[in-house]
């Protein structure tokens, strides 16, 4: 079999010109470089947690109480899980042990990334008592954190469950509008709750201090066109974070500690949008080309089979 002639090699190559002048303009007229942006510290008063007590084992603490709840995006951490407490004298003895160990100084929170894939970035710091490491070594802690995604913006159950089997978190899931398909429009707010496992590994050697991180990676949907295009600001919610552990050597029961995290300032994500104005010239130019190149395409495709023809004639 012969190769392409002269002349079906053109076509080829004003093929792969076509589409490359298609992506440049689409990346000129649709899309702005969003950069990252500063670093929210969140305000936590003394520190210590709000909320304690011990709880029966459950995988996912948002799990049971999704679904009883008409505003999730106002739930607060003592609605979450108070009335689950068992406040048995073994359990007050576990508070009391570990409570010194979890007082939480700072949490900041970072977007990284630009465009319409970002990450999350959320630093919960502790202060570190001397026997933190007995603590942690007779105990199985982890940090979880409970993100309410506002309208627009969500999380990929599937990367998610993928990030559990690297071994990045410990659990993690979705509750709420799980359609990735729908534009912003259509779309409901999702909370997410992830999970990291807290260690030695943890503890800072500079000024023992605990330190936990945990990067969520979320991403935009269309938003809506508006009067000039420009940016859509779109704040992210409020933090709720928390940590649980168990004895290794009675593993039936969590304990578990929460604080309400009051925002010092609010975490922006600046999205690009379209302006109307643009729209109609921009799907006018997209159609044609689009018909352009499969005029061409066609027409290679004949051609190829016309040569192939040919030199099996001859």
């Amino acid at each position: 079999m012969q190769g392409l002639s002269p002349m079906g090699n053109r076509y080829r190559y004003l093929i792969v010109a076509t589409c490359m002048i298609m992506s440049l303009f689409e990346i000129v007229c649709c899309s702005q470089k969003v950069g990252s942006c500063n670093p929210c510290k969140d305000f936590l008063g003394s520190g210590d947690p709000h909320v304690t007590g011990c709880l029966s084992p459950q995988k996912f603490l948002f799990d049971p109480y999704f679904g009883n709840y008409d505003d999730h995006i106002e739930l607060k951490i003592k609605d979450l899980i108070g009335e689950e407490f068992l406040l048995s004298e073994s359990c007050e003895e576990a508070v009391h042990r570990l409570r010194s160990l979890f007082k939480l100084t700072v949490i900041e929170r970072h977007l990284i990334g630009e465009g319409s894939h970002r990450r999350l970035l959320s630093s919960l710091k502790f202060d570190c008592p001397s026997d933190a490491i007995s603590v942690l070594e007779d105990h199985f802690c982890e940090a979880v954190v409970i993100e309410r995604l506002p309208l627009g913006v969500f999380a990929d159950p599937f990367e998610l469950s993928h990030l559990v089997q690297r071994g990045v978190f410990q659990d993690a899931a979705v509750f709420g509008d799980t359609n990735l398909e729908l534009p912003s429009a259509l779309s409901n707010q999702s909370i997410v709750e992830a999970h990291v496992k807290i260690g030695i590994d943890n503890i800072s050697g500079q000024n023992r201090g605990l330190e936990v991180s945990i990067e969520l990676p979320l991403h935009i949907r269309y938003p809506p066109l508006g009067a000039g295009g420009g940016y859509l600001g779109i704040e992210m919610g409020r933090l709720q974070a928390l940590v649980r552990c168990r004895s290794r050597a009675k593993p039936s029961q969590w304990i578990l500690f929460g604080w309400d995290v009051k925002p010092s300032s609010s975490l922006v994500w600046q999205v690009p949008r379209g302006d109307p104005a643009h729209a109609e010239f921009v799907s006018v130019i997209t159609f044609v080309s689009a018909l352009v190149s499969a005029l061409l395409i066609f027409y290679s495709a004949i051609s190829y089979h016309s040569l192939v023809d040919n030199s099996k004639d001859s």
